[in-house]
């Protein structure tokens, strides 16, 4: 993993737009441990005079002060951004580029905060890697400056916050609601307009978070869900009824402005060594272990445990199989201690999707194959069939562990591992339901010893592996060396 360089700003932060929701709320909560400057489009006392329509106020900004700047200026208005194409355009796009141009030549890391309108909202939820496809002006001229920070040539100075619906208390339309319902008793909503709302509180921690960390590239904060105005006012004052609601049609190009849709969360994580974390790729677990972990996830621990004792006795072989592999997910252990893994199962279904999904087909080989029916195409070095052997019919077992003891080499090894026949009045019914063939240790020695020379068996309790009394064991593992060579 690489070594990755904490650094915290040592100087000032320069917050554009502090007279923002946002801004003048980060100043109040995080002002008395960091050093930030306000930025003004008015000249008042207490803030940087500068003003986005006006590039000479940018002379009035000593970037040498600043280690870091938060980008928030700009002209949220829907519709006034629609009557006012050619200023909303200067300000929201050509001098928000210029400004950000002039933050990175001096490697003042900055973080620019966009929206989710940088998407259509054909999606419900809308990931970091997705094409963007804004519908609105607004959402164009977020798209462009995030274009223009992704391709300049300090954008390792750069991150990129999206953004659903930020609310809070003095958010515009809540405190209107408020204002209303305290007049009429009533609240005038929209009913087909949506919104995604996250807390100012979120947006707050998150910004601080990727400025301390100094984070490059681009980052998404959405709500859980996507709401119409109706729905969220609703939650909202609760302690009044429908009737009490005014519905507010929106035009049909109102519509396009507030897509049905969501961004999916994506923040840096609190301690940056886990960061590299993300760049892994997502799994699915299989159908076995996606059961497991919904209805006795204690038996993940169980079952891990059993593969890791595999790992161990096998650890270095040239060659080996696993029987009855079933969706493969603790196979990864095995995988990893030996030189070559393959895996087979009668039951195609769970190859075929081993095959397709399996997050390391690309190192184990699966195959079908039925033991009872057919012997193996190949010998190995060693085989394993962990919860196998108990649901063979007692009338197969002959045959089944024939098939395995010829598909060895000749110094080849075996582990059988399976549920004590003690073990069964604990069992679960719908593991009873497969378990035609369960055993004692002795039973199980006794019959290994047919197929093998040497036989030793292990007991676990949950997942602790120990040479203990066998009646008192929950499930037995029989590590058998030196295969007996079974005549046809």
């Amino acid at each position: 993993m690489k070594t990755i360089e904490v650094s915290t700003p040592n100087k000032k932060i320069l917050l554009i737009g502090g007279k923002s929701d946002i801004g003048s709320n980060f100043f109040k909560k995080f002002s008395k441990t960091l050093d930030i400057d306000l930025t003004s489009k008015e000249k008042e006392k207490g803030y940087v005079f500068v003003d986005l329509e006006d590039v000479l106020t940018f002379k009035n900004l000593d970037f040498s002060r600043y280690d870091s700047a938060i980008f928030l200026a700009g002209i949220t208005n829907l519709q006034y951004i629609n009557s006012n194409k050619s200023k909303t355009r200067l300000i929201n796009q050509k001098n928000t580029s210029l400004l950000i141009d002039k933050l990175l030549r001096k490697k003042i890391f900055t973080l620019f905060l966009s929206s989710n309108q940088v998407f259509s909202g054909k999606k419900d939820f809308y990931s970091c890697e997705d094409k963007k496809d804004p519908l609105s002006l607004y959402g164009s001229y977020k798209s462009e400056v995030e274009d223009y920070i992704l391709g300049h040539k300090e954008k390792d100075h750069a991150a990129i916050l999206r953004l659903t619906k930020v609310i809070s208390n003095q958010t515009r339309f809540i405190k209107n609601w408020k204002k209303e319902y305290k007049t009429n008793q009533q609240v005038s909503v929209f009913s087909n307009r949506f919104i995604s709302p996250i807390e100012l509180e979120e947006v707050l921690d998150a910004m601080l978070l990727i400025i301390e960390n100094r984070k490059k590239g681009i980052y998404q904060l959405g709500g859980k869900e996507y709401l119409t105005y109706l729905q969220y006012a609703k939650e909202y004052f609760p302690q009044i009824k429908d009737t009490n609601f005014k519905l507010i049609p929106s035009s049909e190009n109102d519509d396009r402005l507030y897509p049905p849709s969501s961004l999916n969360t994506n923040l840096p994580t609190k301690e940056l060594q886990y960061d590299d974390f993300r760049n892994q790729p997502d799994i699915s677990l299989g159908l076995m272990t996606k059961y497991a972990y919904w209805n006795d996830p204690k038996r993940m621990g169980f079952t891990f445990s059993r593969y890791k004792f595999v790992s161990k006795m096998f650890d270095g072989f040239d060659s080996v199989l696993e029987i009855g592999c079933a969706d493969a997910f603790c196979s990864t252990l095995v995988m990893e201690s030996v030189k070559k893994l393959e895996a087979c199962d009668f039951d195609k279904m769970f190859i075929k999707e081993n095959e397709k999904n399996h997050p390391h087909r690309s190192r184990i080989k699966f195959y079908y194959q039925d033991l009872v029916k057919n012997s193996l195409p190949k010998k190995y070095n060693g085989i394993y069939a962990l919860d196998v052997l108990e649901h063979i019919e007692k009338h197969e077992e002959q045959k089944f562990l024939t098939n395995l003891s010829r598909g060895l080499k000749a110094n080849g090894t075996c582990i059988i591992g399976m549920p004590s026949l003690e073990s069964q009045k604990f069992a679960s019914e719908i593991s009873k339901l497969g378990h035609v063939n369960c055993k004692s240790g002795e039973e199980l020695k006794s019959t290994m010893k047919n197929y093998f020379r040497n036989v030793f068996i292990f007991s676990m309790n949950d997942e602790t592996l120990h040479t203990g009394f066998f009646p008192m064991s929950h499930y037995l593992l029989a590590l058998c060396i030196n295969p007996r060579i079974q005549k046809n």
